[in-house]
């Protein structure tokens, strides 16, 4: 089902290419993810918000692709979820999917084929597992499955993208219950030997 509604993406976006004339962009459009809290501790979750500004300039859509720099092995941050907005077709909204080599999520994707869209908006919220601390940084690029963006007139536009930067702090080292233990043993004799000196 997945690679199905991505190939019908595919099919969309490669007709528009088609019959829209070669140019560039007309305005200043942009794509950003936003942390909702830029420092996390370790064990717990980060949350992003991906939002699009085609002001001026109505477009048709695309697809994007997060990029996890800083990332080792996948052992770092996991993929939890993502919830999109519903904005324009409900068809072109893609669930996105960790890649095989696990330094990105593919597919983010979003549009409106018969009126467009414009002006800023929530495309979504994305949801990551912090397993160690560090700071790390996520990207956007155009989607490598899903293709860039078009305007209304069929032009393909070139959004700016803005990257998000996270830190993950160590989690809190709870004391072993060994030394919890000892202590207690401790408290206890000082108890002792203040209630035999009395």
């Amino acid at each position: 089902m997945k690679n199905n509604r991505l190939a019908l993406v595919r099919v969309i976006f490669g007709l528009i290419v088609y019959i829209s004339s070669i140019g560039g962009s007309q305005a200043a459009n942009s794509l950003s993810l936003t942390a909702i809290n830029s420092t996390v501790t370790a064990g717990s979750q980060a949350t992003f918000e991906l939002w699009m500004d085609f002001t001026g300039d109505s477009t048709l859509g695309g697809g994007v692709d997060v990029i996890f720099d800083n990332f080792i092995n996948g052992n770092q941050l996991s993929f939890n979820s993502y919830t999109p907005e519903i904005l324009g077709d409900t068809f072109l909204i893609n669930e996105p999917f960790v890649n095989t080599n696990g330094k990105s999520l593919d597919g983010i994707t979003f549009g409106d084929v018969n009126n467009g869209l414009e002006g800023p908006a929530l495309l979504g919220t994305l949801v990551f597992d912090t397993l160690v601390d560090g700071n790390y940084t996520l990207s956007l690029i155009d989607s490598i499955d899903a293709g860039g963006f078009f305007s209304i007139s069929g032009t393909p536009q070139s959004p700016a993208y803005t990257t998000a930067n996270l830190t993950v702090t160590p989690s809190a080292v709870p004391l072993p219950a060994a030394a919890w233990l000892m202590l207690s043993g401790l408290i206890g004799m000082a108890y002792k030997s203040k209630a035999k000196q009395a």
